[in-house]
C-alpha cells in the first residue's frame, strides 16, 4: 500500500483559518492518534474521524469493543509505558488525548494521579519526540473551582487546586502541564466537557450506570441537586473541529444544559417507559445517610451513591458557559432528551438492558 502524502504541518492551520479550499481538502490526509479510544468519548470520536476522512491510530489498553470493527490501526500500550507509545504516535499529525482514570473513590489516589498527570507528561514528551504538530487534551469541568456557584463559570475561572478530591486535582494539574507545553513546535489545546451522556457507552460511565440502574429499578430513590449534561457526539465533533479551528494554547468549555436529577429521571421515564423512583431525597439527608446505607448496597449502587457523587451534585454550577467554543469551534449541543433517548436505545441494542 502506498503511503498517503503528508500535510506540511508548518502552514496548514493559518491556511485553514483563511478557508483555503485546496488545503481544507488536504486536511483529510492527516493522521490522528487517539488515546482512550475504548472510553465514551473515544468510542464516538473514532468513527467520526474516519467518516470525515482522517487516518486513525488508537492506543488500546485492554478493551477493544469500541473500535475493533473500524478501519484503523490498533496499538497496544499504556500512557505510563513510554516505549509502547512510539508506534502509536509515529507519523501522527495530531494526538487527541481522551484517556483518563475517572474515579469517585477516595482510595484511588495513586492510580488517578499516575494516569491523569504522569501519563499526560509522558504523552507530551513523546509528542515532542515524534514532532506532532498539535495535541488536543481532554480535561474536565472538574478541573475548575465550582465556587462561587451563582456566577458564570467560563474558561477564566480558577482551577480546582485545593479540593479534597484527587480526580479534580489531577485534571487541574494535567491541564496546567498541557498548556505550559504549548509552543510553535507542539501546539496544545484543552477541552473541558461537563457531564457526558449519550450512546457508545461501552464501559459504561457513571451516567450510563445510572441509566442502567434506573431501567432495572435498582435505585430506591433519587437525590436532589443536578448537573450540566452534554452529548458525547457534540463533544466528539468539537474535538475534531479543534484540529483546525482551535487557537493554540487555548482551552474550551463544552457544556450542555443544567438539569436537576428529578428532571433527568422524568426525561428517562418518558423515553424508556420505566417509572423513576418517586422519592427525591434531600442532599443533606443523602449525605448524612451515606455511612449508614452504603454497607447494605450492592456494588452497582455504591458506585453512583457515595459522599463524593452527592457533593458533586450539591456543588454543580448552573451557569456554565460554552460561548467561546460556540464562537471559535462551531460547537453546538443538542437537547438532553435526545441524548437520554439515544443512550437508552444504544444500551438496549447492545444488551445492557
Amino acid at each position: 500500500m502506498t503511503s498517503k502524502k503528508r500535510l506540511n504541518s508548518r502552514n496548514f492551520y493559518p491556511a485553514l483559518q483563511e478557508k483555503n479550499i485546496y488545503l481544507r481538502r488536504k486536511l483529510y490526509l492527516m493522521k490522528v492518534a487517539v488515546t482512550g479510544a475504548s472510553g465514551h468519548v473515544g468510542a464516538n470520536l473514532c468513527p467520526l474521524l474516519i467518516k470525515q476522512g482522517f487516518e486513525v491510530n488508537v492506543l488500546s489498553f485492554r478493551d477493544d469493543r469500541a473500535f475493533r470493527h473500524l478501519p484503523l490501526q490498533i496499538f497496544k500500550g499504556d500512557l505510563n509505558d513510554a516505549a509502547s507509545l512510539d508506534g502509536f504516535i509515529a507519523g501522527a499529525d495530531v494526538v487527541i488525548n481522551t484517556a483518563a482514570y475517572i474515579s469517585v473513590n477516595l482510595n484511588d489516589d495513586e492510580t488517578v494521579y499516575n494516569t491523569n498527570v504522569n501519563g499526560t507528561k509522558t504523552l507530551i514528551d513523546k509528542c515532542r519526540e515524534h514532532h506532532v504538530k498539535r495535541l488536543i487534551h481532554f480535561s474536565s469541568i472538574h478541573a475548575f473551582n465550582p465556587f462561587p456557584m451563582d456566577e458564570c463559570l467560563d474558561e477564566n475561572r480558577p482551577l480546582a487546586e485545593n479540593t479534597e478530591f484527587i480526580y479534580d486535582r489531577s485534571k487541574a494539574d494535567a491541564e496546567k502541564i498541557v498548556r505550559a507545553a504549548n509552543c510553535s513546535e507542539l501546539e496544545t489545546v484543552v477541552l473541558n466537557p461537563t457531564s457526558i451522556i449519550g450512546p457508545g457507552d461501552y464501559k459504561p460511565s457513571l451516567i450510563g450506570r445510572t441509566i442502567i440502574n434506573l431501567y432495572h429499578k435498582r435505585l430506591p430513590a433519587l437525590v436532589s441537586g443536578g448537573y450540566d449534561f452534554v452529548d458525547v457526539r457534540d463533544v466528539a465533533q468539537a474535538a475534531i473541529n479543534a484540529i483546525s479551528m482551535a487557537k493554540a494554547g487555548e482551552k474550551y468549555l463544552l457544556s450542555g444544559k443544567w438539569h436537576c436529577i428529578k428532571e433527568f429521571g422524568d426525561i428517562f421515564s418518558s423515553v424508556s417507559g420505566v417509572a423513576r423512583p418517586w422519592f427525591i431525597c434531600p442532599l443533606w439527608l443523602a449525605q448524612a445517610s451515606v455511612p449508614l446505607v452504603r454497607p447494605f448496597l450492592n456494588k452497582e449502587i455504591k458506585v453512583v451513591f457515595n459522599s463524593q457523587t452527592i457533593k458533586i451534585l450539591k456543588e454543580s454550577n448552573r451557569h456554565i458557559s460554552s460561548a467561546k467554543a460556540k464562537k471559535e469551534l462551531g460547537f453546538t449541543s443538542r437537547d438532553v432528551h435526545e441524548s437520554i433517548r439515544d443512550a437508552v436505545a444504544w444500551f438496549k441494542e447492545n444488551n445492557y438492558l
